[in-house]
This record gives structure tokens, sequence and C-alpha cells, in this order.
């Protein structure tokens, strides 16, 4: 059985990295300081220059994040140019973390997010109970209420951030309650499943409940049970017949259409911006800077797909330039794949990574402080789990 790190067991590095994960349950611009403060941290202490230097391709991140700031320097895009720090900020932090860490340190982490989601929806049914108050419900009733003002979100800004953080718990979750023999940490972990289920519920988020179907189905499969995987194929096989024929029982499923006709006409404006700014972009967050230049432009803040805001914002040779840095990380998971070594940790990268690539069809939730960093975090953990034979059965 593996037993997680104690506090008195981790570094001074890895202790000050755990004040990063606590500050993934505040509000973003805490969670953005306390990174900032631990680079600097990092930096006095001699190590963040040579943490960079450790990869050629984490380089790539400097010329990506300058060239960011000055295209949204000269079109005025005072948010990207914010975000623009921001990325080297969100950057950094995972370089250090992906040095810092091991394997007993990522389980940690992990236990350590999964047991945060419980207060973080808790806090979350209290929004909601307010907002009920503020309609004029007296008593608790279950709604999906299609307003965003009226959709919880916890402490993570809007309700689809908060659905795409729940994903994560969900599937860190579902990871351990696969993995675990332990009676009392198999109740524990599905506790903790629901609970966000029904959170995920009410943030009235369409597209997170396919996309955390199929990271599930993921992990599922990395775990080698036939009894698992067959249950949650029929699980899904089901739950898309119930879709198809009573789609009542999901949310806001009455307004597909214009959902969907809103995302086409963002994806519109956003191609023919690309067209005008082809190599370069306007800086992050461009949609917001030009939707109201287009007839019926759509108002909101980027291109909700994660195939075309990268593009839109960054241009072609933006991409370009970052796009090393992933192709390396994706080597590095799948060279372990077809040797035949993948254990389930792998299953839950590969999961948060199917889930994401799912979401990001319809919604670029991933470009925020705390859902950004945490995928990041985790395409970076296969570093944290090289020394490896067999994948340890967690205790409660």
């Amino acid at each position: 059985m593996e037993n997680y790190l104690s506090l008195g067991s981790l570094s001074k590095e890895q202790k000050y990295f755990m004040l990063v994960i606590v500050g993934l349950f505040l509000p973003f611009y805490f969670t953005i300081t306390i990174m900032f403060l631990y680079c600097c941290f990092m930096l006095f202490r001699g190590k963040l220059h040579h943490f960079y230097l450790n990869k050629k391709t984490n380089l790539l991140i400097l010329p990506f994040v300058l060239i960011n700031g000055a295209v949204s320097y000269y079109f005025d895009n005072q948010l990207g140019l914010l975000c623009s720090i921001g990325i080297l900020i969100i950057f950094s932090t995972v370089i250090c973390y992906r040095e810092i860490t091991n394997r007993s340190f990522f389980e940690t982490i992990i236990s350590f997010i999964v047991f945060m989601s419980i207060p973080c929806a808790i806090y979350g049914l209290m929004e909601y109970n307010g907002i009920l108050k503020s309609l004029g419900f007296e008593t608790f009733e279950i709604m999906i209420l299609d307003q965003p003002q009226h959709r919880l979100n916890s402490v993570f800004f809007n309700a689809n951030y908060y659905a795409t953080m729940i994903e994560f718990f969900c599937l860190m979750a579902y990871y351990r309650l696969v993995s675990n023999k332990n009676f009392k940490g198999r109740i524990y972990y599905a506790a903790v499943i629901l609970l966000n289920l029904f959170t995920l519920y009410l943030t009235a988020c369409r597209t997170a409940w396919p996309s955390l179907g199929i990271g599930v189905f993921v992990i599922s499969l990395w775990s080698r049970d036939k009894k698992v995987i067959t249950t949650v194929f029929i699980v899904g096989f089901i739950s898309a017949i119930l879709f198809f024929t009573i789609p009542n029982l999901f949310p806001r499923s009455s307004n597909i259409a214009d959902y969907y006709n809103s995302r086409q006409l963002i994806w519109d404006i956003s191609f023919s911006n690309i067209l005008k700014h082809p190599l370069f972009g306007q800086g992050p967050l461009t949609y917001n800077q030009i939707w109201s230049l287009y007839p019926g432009g759509f108002e909101t803040q980027h291109a909700h797909s994660i195939y075309i805001d990268p593009f839109l914002s960054h241009g072609i040779l933006g991409v370009v330039i970052i796009a090393p840095y992933f192709i390396y990380l994706g080597k590095e998971l799948l060279k372990d794949l077809f040797v035949k070594k993948s254990i389930l940790s792998d299953g839950l990268i590969l999961g948060v990574i199917a889930t994401i690539l799912c979401h990001g069809l319809l919604d670029y939730t991933v470009f925020f402080v705390q859902t950004g960093f945490v995928f990041l975090m985790m395409i970076n953990s296969y570093h944290s789990v090289l020394n490896k034979e067999t994948d340890s059965l967690h205790s409660f």
C-alpha cells in the first residue's frame, strides 16, 4: 500500500507548492498572486532559470509570452496583456512542479484536490440557495437556471469554469475509486463523485457531461478491469438513450439549437478575424476585443473552441512557437504507452486530456487560471511517475 507524504516529509519547495494548490480554491486573483509569489521564491533560490533550461521546449514559453504581450500592447488589448503575464506565471509554476514532484507528491496532490472539492461543493450549494432566495424561493428546490448570474460557480468566476474543475475533481476521485481496495475508501470517493455530480448538474453546463463520460471511460480502460469497463459502458449507453428519449432530464436541453447557433456565429466571426490577422492574432481574448466590430456579433470573452481560439488570439506564428512544448509532452506519454508500461495514473492523465479535447469542441474553459493550471499540471505529471513498475492501490 502506498503511503502519502506527510507535511513534515515534504521538501521546502513542495511545502510552498502546496500553498499554490490551496490557492486553486480561492478566487482567481488570489490564485495567480500565490503562483507569482511561488515563482519569486524559486527565482530567489536560484532554481527557476535552471528548471527552464532543463528542457529545451520550456524556453519556447518565453518568446510565446513576449510576442503575445507585444501584440496585445499594439492592439490596445489590455486584458490580453494581463493574460500574457498570467500565462508566464502559470507556465513557470508548472515547470517548477515538474522538477520538484515525484510519485508520492503527485498522489498527495490528487488526494488534497479531491478532498478540497468537498468544501467547494458546499460553498456552491450555499451560493445556489442564495440564488433561490434572491428569486423568491423560500425552500431549497432543484431547478436548472439558464441565466449566467443564476448558475452556481463556487469560487471559479463562472459556472462553466467550475464545471471544468468538477470534471477534474470527478476524474481524480474516479481514479482513486477504481484503484482502491479499501471499502471505506471506495465509499468516500464514490460520495465525493456524487456530490460533485450534483453540483455539476446545478451549474447547468451541458458540454461537461459527455466530456466527463469520455474521460471516465478512458480511465476505465486503463484499469483493465472488465467489470468496471462493462459497467461504465452500460451506464454511458443508458445515458445516451435517456438523452434522446427524455431530453428534459438533462440541463438546458430545450435550447440546444440556440446554443449551437450562437457558437456558429462566434466561430464565423473568429474565422473572419483570423483571415485579417493570420500570423500574430491580436493577443489573448481577442474575441472579447472584436465581437462588436461585426454585425450581429455575439458578446463573450473567447471563441468557445480550443481548436479555433489559439489561432484567433495567438495567430499561426504563436501556435507554431508553443506547439513543440505540447508535442514533447505528448510524445513522452505515448512512448510509455507503446512500450506497454502504462499504468492507471497514465489513464488518469489521458482521461484529463480526452475530457479537455472533447469539452474544447464547444468551449474554451481550459483558458483560465485554475482550469489551465490543473490541466498543465496533469499533463506534466507523467514525469512524476517515471519510476514505476506496478500501480499501487491506495488506502483510505
